[in-house]
């Protein structure tokens, strides 16, 4: 359970100083609570469908969520990158003027 708080924090938080609204954000809200949901319908025995289609769903849904998180660290670090790179460009324009 760790990890996947960590992981939604630092998602969430970016290179901001850690406060208390990050807590709250929707997104880390989201990001903690679809793997705890998954893990209790798991472990539950849900027998309202068929278990083994049911494992199957909950399988989908994970894989499916584990993308998108991927998706959206890649994301975060390409926008990190080129603010990094814009940023060395104008102080190399700086520097040339």
């Amino acid at each position: 359970m760790r990890s996947h708080f960590w992981g939604a924090l630092a998602l969430v938080k970016n290179a901001d100083p850690l406060r208390t609204d990050h807590f709250t954000d929707p997104t880390f809200v989201k990001l903690f609570a679809v793997p705890i949901i998954l893990h209790v319908a798991w472990n539950g025995s849900l027998a309202l469908f068929d278990q083994t289609l049911f494992l199957l769903a909950l399988i989908v849904i994970a894989w499916v969520f584990v993308f998108s998180i991927i998706n959206a660290g890649l994301k975060q670090i390409s926008r990190g990158n080129s603010q990094r790179l814009m940023d060395s460009r104008s102080e190399h324009q700086a520097g040339v003027s």
